[in-house]
């Protein structure tokens, strides 16, 4: 299933029903993935064709607040994270008026089992599920939006992502249901911090390596429909420090969205 633009650019406001979970044990908000790392994510601008975005991180002891303005919107969103026992709170405003709420429940494991997100009306925005295996990895994610649900089966080899199985189910015309199969790239570069969201790591261990490319293929038809290609430059201390985003339409090999985000860390 073809993933929304829009979607996946609002995505970095509401980071916890993210499906790219990449992961290590749980720790307080406010400290990194590697424990031998200082380094925090605390900006990001991303290039697009619609404009520049700009997201501001900062960190206070179990809270994380970030705050993302759009070139295309003259409103400010902003995110909190606030980690309590056994859980973590957080709610999106947009101009200080309520939009999300969402109440992540972390098992036992120390990862995240459970995502529920609400509306400022409190309906329902999704309802997300996660689990593992007994080595800490992220092995399935059931995502319910409603109307339509994304059910993915992670599969993985020599530490990273080998490929996925995403069952989606649409509620209201069950004549779109599909199943892809997404299969996975990697470079040799080791990824050293998330940099695109903040609790990557609350959902399972750490991937070895950054992603160089993402390959669609409809499961019925076992043909490619889009491949997605990932460029990375990374600073003396193995940070991301800017990706470009390539997202090609097959078999044809157009071109139709390239994204730049350009990172940068606190310590």
């Amino acid at each position: 299933m073809k993933t929304s633009y829009k979607t996946r650019s609002f995505c970095i406001t509401v980071s916890l029903v993210l499906l790219m979970a990449s992961c290590a044990k749980q720790e307080d908000i406010s400290k990194p993935k590697e424990a031998e790392k200082l380094y925090r994510l605390s900006e990001i601008i991303r290039i697009t064709a619609s404009g520049t975005d700009t997201t501001m991180i900062t960190y206070h002891d179990n809270e994380v607040m970030q705050n993302t303005r759009y070139s295309n919107n003259t409103a400010v969103y902003t995110t909190r994270y606030t980690k309590g026992n056994g859980f973590y709170n957080s709610s999106v405003t947009v101009n200080n008026q309520p939009s999300l709420l969402s109440y992540s429940r972390i098992h036992p494991n120390g990862f995240i089992d459970s995502v529920y997100s609400a509306r400022a009306d409190k309906t329902i925005n999704s309802i997300s599920n996660y689990y593992y295996d007994n080595s800490g990895y992220c092995t399935r994610i059931i995502s319910n939006y409603v109307t339509y649900e994304n059910d993915y089966s992670i599969y993985y080899e020599n530490g990273n992502y080998k490929h996925w199985i995403n069952n989606f189910r649409n509620f209201i015309t069950p004549a779109q249901h599909r199943q892809d199969s997404i299969v996975f790239e990697f470079t040799g570069v080791p990824d050293k911090v998330s940099y695109k969201i903040n609790l990557a790591d609350q959902f399972g261990k750490a991937l070895k390596n950054l992603v160089r490319k993402r390959s669609y293929y409809n499961r019925l038809t076992r043909s490619l429909y889009q491949t997605w290609e990932y460029q990375y430059k990374v600073n003396e201390a193995g940070l991301v420090t800017e990706e470009v985003w390539n997202v090609y339409d097959q078999p044809a090999m157009k071109l139709v969205r390239t994204d730049t985000s350009r990172m940068k860390y606190s310590y």
